[in-house]
């Protein structure tokens, strides 16, 4: 998966916490449907096996493929429950 298609997809990046040179370590990508959150690896571990997505606080299913992961997305997105 390319970075350009996370973008596209609605991800949005967020920067580490941790610092060097007063700059963020490194960044990464997430998206936030309902209270579910999707986040992508890091650009330092993309940069070796290129970018991946799991569910925030899952490490048991990764997707790599945007068409897959575009696909959770709608389901996830119809899907919602918007009654509080």
């Amino acid at each position: 998966m390319k970075e350009k298609e996370l973008i596209k997809l609605g991800f949005k990046k967020e920067f580490s916490t941790d610092m060097v040179d007063k700059k963020p370590m490194f960044y990464y990508y997430v998206i936030y449907i309902g209270d579910i959150a999707l986040i992508s690896n890091s650009d330092d571990e993309a940069k070796k096996d290129g970018w991946k997505v799991e569910f925030l606080d899952s490490q048991s299913i990764t997707f790599t493929d945007s068409k897959d992961i575009s696909e959770v997305i709608k389901l996830l997105k119809k899907n919602i429950n918007n009654k509080k």
